[in-house]
């Protein structure tokens, strides 16, 4: 019964557990700027023998717009689970180890470059009501609802879709929504209130796209039942008595293999797409430039469907979604067609985009062989791999449990990264000036860059270990040796271009005077 729209307003400081996905996906949606948001993962029996999960979990809280991650525990005397990460020896178990290589990657600047940006998610949203989430709990004759949020969340994600959470009081104000985003998708909004009903009629008279699923509109925002829905005439829909479930045989074919459907829904002013049965399930209807779809279903096993065996629904909902101000969904396809549970985001940091591309760990061990088309007129890179990848080409990679593929991409192609030995009196210690070029000319745009210095041991000096945002493509560096003597010999300094890849060294010598 939580109010997560008050929670996530009133603290600066909230956690879930990463294995319930719509905490997870409410736990950004009303944070303000500045506040710590993460989820627990880690040594958790069940959890701590499984490193593909434990890889995946700081990439999945970076794609679900976390900026924290929290292993429970390094060590801990309660619990009596062996819910730890390290031995007695202080030696590191696989579970530390699989997290500890995914935030090292994540700390080389990609988190600056992913947190700072802006999640291309805003002509999509989905729709949390704590009204809904209550009253579906004391009538379980609908699909609870925020069990129906993750799954359209992940149909989403699944159909290349990125997307954020809104509260159901921004439906009230019709022509606010509008100019806020493009589509609105009601996953078992059972209870909604009169205002929200004619926002949303507004709304899609303005141009907008609205889904829901069964029984929205069921209750008003006080959890009375209605006797009309208060969206019903929205969808082009009348009610023959009260709701009569039933689960055809085999499902929606093409859709859902295993599913429910409302048998006591009639067509009133709308057209429908598809019958089960004889009953309509997935219903149309015009509103001056938008369009309102019903789905007289239940979504809430498409997770355990999902990937191939779910083609046809995403393939729908991608065409659904092909209108104008909409963005082009992220097309990737496996070797059975849509890939297996790969969840999908898309950022936007100035003149850079990036694609990220997450495996899910609960998938074949085996992975499986993806493609992405890339946009023309743009110069890509494989992040991770620091690897250019041409202009406007079909990409090919594999992608395990647990994996991600993370692709920018800028008008113009990085070729260097400079680093320039700074002289005077005013540097006490090593200094350089860092450029990121195209060529014999220095990009234009704001640069991430990671530095690692590395003592004549060939060990980290974690001082020195910083990621630099360079305006207009430079900046300066300075090692930061502290008050004891340096030790004598050849140091090294690396710098990386975060959002390319691209890596260049420079090595100073410390002698023993000075």
């Amino acid at each position: 019964g939580y109010d997560w729209e008050l929670l996530g307003k009133s603290c600066s400081l909230l956690n879930v557990y990463l294995r319930d996905p719509a905490h997870v996906l409410l736990l950004r949606s009303f944070a303000k700027p500045g506040d710590l948001r993460g989820c627990w993962f880690g040594g958790y029996t069940g959890e701590r023998r499984e490193p593909a999960r434990q890889r995946w979990a700081p990439w999945k809280q970076i794609f679900s717009g976390l900026n924290s991650a929290w292993f429970y525990a390094p060590y801990t005397r309660v619990g009596g689970s062996g819910e730890v990460g390290f031995r007695p020896d202080l030696s590191p178990y696989d579970c530390w180890s699989a997290t500890a290589s995914e935030v090292d990657r994540l700390k080389s600047g990609i988190d600056r470059l992913l947190l700072t940006a802006e999640r291309d998610d805003r002509a999509i949203a989905l729709v949390y009501s704590r009204s809904s989430a209550l009253v579906s709990a004391l009538d379980p004759a609908y699909d609870e609802h925020l069990t129906a949020l993750a799954a359209m969340a992940e149909l989403l994600a699944d159909a290349g879709f990125s997307f954020r959470v809104i509260s159901a009081t921004s439906l009230e104000d019709g022509a606010q929504l509008r100019s806020a985003c493009q589509a609105v998708f009601l996953p078992a909004c059972v209870a909604l209130s009169d205002q929200a009903g004619a926002g949303l009629r507004h709304f899609a008279e303005a141009g907008g796209v609205v889904v829901a699923d069964w029984g929205t509109g069921r209750y008003d925002e006080h959890g009375k039942r209605r006797e009309r829905g208060a969206l019903d005439e929205l969808f082009g829909l009348q009610r023959n008595g009260p709701p009569g479930f039933v689960q055809p045989v085999g499902g929606i074919p093409g859709f859902l293999p295993q599913t429910s459907v409302d048998g006591s829904i009639r067509i009133r002013k709308a057209w429908p797409k598809r019958f089960v049965g004889g009953v309509p399930v997935l219903i149309t209807s015009s509103h001056g430039a938008g369009v309102a779809v019903y789905l007289n279903f239940s979504l809430i096993s498409y997770p355990a469907t999902g990937g191939a065996r779910g083609a046809s629904l995403q393939a729908w909902l991608r065409q659904l979604l092909a209108r104008d101000g909409l963005p082009e969904p992220v097309l990737a396809k496996g070797q059975w067609g849509a890939p297996h549970r790969v969840e999908t985001c898309r950022w936007r940091n100035g003149e850079l985009s990036f694609i990220g591309l997450l495996k899910h760990p609960d998938t074949p061990q085996v992975g499986e062989d993806l493609e992405l088309a890339l946009p023309p007129g743009q110069h890509a890179y494989d992040v991770l791999a620091g690897r250019y990848l041409g202009v406007g080409k079909t990409v090919a990679f594999h992608l395990g449990p647990g994996e991600v593929k993370l692709i920018s991409l800028g008008p113009e192609r990085i070729k260097s990264v400079k680093l320039e030995r700074l002289k005077g009196d005013e540097y006490v210690t090593p200094a350089y000036r860092i450029t990121v070029g195209k060529g014999r000319r220095p990009v234009l745009s704001a640069r991430v860059v990671h530095v690692r210095v590395f003592d004549p041991g060939g060990f980290p000096y974690r001082a020195g270990t910083v990621t630099l945002l360079a305006p207009e493509g430079s900046c300066e560096y300075d090692v930061p040796f502290g008050l004891g003597d340096p030790a004598p010999g050849r140091w090294r300094v690396e710098v990386t271009d975060a959002a390319t890849g691209i890596r260049q060294e420079v090595a100073f010598t410390i002698r023993a005077k000075d």
